[in-house]
C-alpha cells in the first residue's frame, strides 16, 4: 500500500485551517460579547484615557459609605475600565 503524502499534506492543511478558523470566530465572540448588564451609581473619582496600542478609558468610582473589615475601615471604591467612549 502506497501512502500519498500531497493527499495528507492537503488535509492536514485544511485542518490546520479549520482549526485557525475556528479559534479565531471562538476568540471574537469571547472579546466582543457583552457578560454583564446593569448600572452602578457614585462619584466618579478620576477617569482618563490609557494605553500605547489597545486604547481603554480607566477610572474609579466611589460609591459612597464606608466598609469595616477584619483588617480595618477600607473605602468602598470600585475600579473599572472602558474599551471605548461610545
Amino acid at each position: 500500500m502506497k501512502i500519498n503524502v500531497a493527499k495528507i499534506k492537503k488535509w492536514f492543511l485544511i485542518t490546520l485551517a479549520l482549526f485557525g478558523v475556528i479559534g479565531g470566530v471562538v476568540f471574537a465572540v469571547a472579546y466582543n460579547a457583552n457578560f454583564s448588564k446593569g448600572y452602578r451609581a457614585g462619584k466618579i473619582m478620576k477617569f482618563s484615557k490609557r494605553g500605547v496600542f489597545l486604547k481603554t478609558y480607566e477610572g474609579q468610582l466611589d460609591k459612597g459609605g464606608i466598609h469595616t473589615s477584619k483588617d480595618g475601615d477600607m473605602s468602598s471604591t470600585w475600579d473599572f475600565s472602558v474599551s471605548s467612549s461610545e
